[in-house]
């Protein structure tokens, strides 16, 4: 299973993100099979590691976010306004998965 999740056959389609390397096989326009439904928490927590090193930036959309960014988001912006906690923000708890969900919210993309 895990062999067809990292293989290179055929039109392959995976996240356009160097830290993800499982992919999935294109059947046709919006047609993938084979994508490997990993633990949804694990993948979530993946995405936003790239704020824990200040050369690496955190992709939201077309944006390039750094830790500096949710920092000032969080100083300059009401609780109501972003709905992130202080944890989040010096990312300490590396289990705190509701951290991430609340990093990757709409409130903070905007």
């Amino acid at each position: 299973m895990v062999e067809d999740y990292l293989s290179n056959e055929g039109d392959r389609w995976c996240l356009g993100w160097e830290g993800w390397v499982f992919s999935g096989k294109v059947l046709g326009v919006g047609d993938v099979s084979g994508l490997g439904d990993q633990d949804p928490i694990h993948n979530g927590k993946k995405l936003v590691n790239p704020l824990d090193r200040s050369s690496y930036p955190l992709v939201l959309g077309d944006f390039h976010t750094y830790l500096e960014h949710v920092h000032l988001v969080y100083k300059l912006y009401s609780h109501d306004e972003h709905g992130l906690n202080f944890d989040d923000v010096i990312r300490r708890d590396r289990q705190n998965w509701a951290g991430p969900q609340r990093l990757c919210s709409r409130k903070v993309c905007q």
